[in-house]
């Protein structure tokens, strides 16, 4: 299977589960989770705009040891390099979102079992004083380099590409990317620290709360601890994919054969979020298997009389 194929595959699954949970988080939450889907939505949106730019870049990003360069195999490098580096700047910088925007609902949940409901405007706010900052950041990069490529000439390494493929190198792509996975790096490990934090919390707090909360919040918040563990592999995979692109930076392996590992990881990461919210929350879980759980369950049942009913028979028989 080619890297672009693979590529194809990823950013298909993660346009499909966004779409599909944001779907789901809008017609199918019952009032109790009301908060809950603004921070899904969200972070849903940014998971299907980061696999539709992933899908318009197919890219790899490699170092050679002395610089970190990027090879696009996508429809955009039948376009521009400027168009090529400004989305490469908002995916990675959507993939730093992601990372933020984890933190921002570990916080989120605890204020909501510790206090309240925060309101839509508390949602809209930190959505917003998140987002901008990485705005202005990408922003800048992208005026950088249109102003480089301007009066330079891009001569990236031709070892790793083939005809047609587009190159983006020189040191304002170096650069940016060098800036960029150290705060991936660094976001992931608060992510998943945050991660242990939270689940430790819903889990003594389901503790201390039994027998105050409905069966409906004790069961929500149970299967969000599942999900939760889960979304554990975001930070654990987006810090290993940074760490073999150091690796590779630093020649302590070579970048041959591990050139697509790190893209293909980025990749990956965009479809766990609405799968892991799909699977174990309840109300969307049974939207995608209601009517054949009722079946199977109908079957065991039936089965079960049956069974009964032939052991009372015997027994009245003898």
């Amino acid at each position: 299977m080619s890297y672009v194929t693979i590529q194809n595959v990823l950013s298909a699954s993660g346009v499909f589960w966004s779409t599909f949970l944001i779907y789901l988080a809008l017609t199918k939450s019952p009032s109790v989770m009301r908060p809950c889907v603004i921070i899904i939505v969200i972070k849903s949106t940014t998971d299907l705009m980061a696999s539709i730019l992933n899908f318009l870049l197919k890219e790899r990003i490699i170092s050679n040891g002395a610089i970190i360069f990027v090879i696009s195999e996508g429809p955009c490098s039948l376009e521009s390099h400027q168009f090529c580096f400004s989305s490469h700047v908002i995916f990675l910088s959507l993939l730093q979102q992601n990372l933020v925007w984890m933190i921002c609902s570990y916080v989120f949940r605890y204020y909501i079992l510790k206090y309240k409901d925060p309101s839509l405007i508390a949602f809209l706010f930190t959505a917003i004083v998140t987002y901008f900052p990485l705005f202005i950041n990408s922003s800048f990069w992208i005026n950088t380099f249109n102003i480089w490529a301007a009066n330079s000439d891009q001569h990236g390494p031709r070892l790793f590409s083939k005809p047609g493929d587009l190159v983006m190198a020189g040191w304002v792509v170096d650069q940016f990317n060098m800036m960029s996975l150290a705060f991936l790096m660094v976001t992931s490990v608060v992510t998943f620290c945050g991660s242990l934090w939270i689940r430790h919390f819903l889990v003594r707090f389901l503790k201390e709360k039994t027998a105050r909360l409905s069966k409906t919040t004790i069961l929500l918040n149970m299967q969000l601890v599942k999900a939760l563990h889960l979304q554990s592999a975001i930070p654990i995979l987006t810090f290993l994919a940074v760490l073999n692109l150091i690796f590779m930076h630093y020649s302590l392996i070579g970048p041959i054969r591990l050139q697509a590992i790190s893209s293909a990881i980025f990749a990956a990461t965009l479809s766990i979020f609405p799968i892991s919210y799909i699977l174990f929350l309840p109300p969307f879980f049974k939207f995608c298997i209601a009517n054949p759980g009722r079946m199977a369950v109908r079957k065991i049942k039936g089965k079960m009389n049956s069974e009964v009913t032939a052991v009372t028979s015997y027994s009245i028989h003898n």
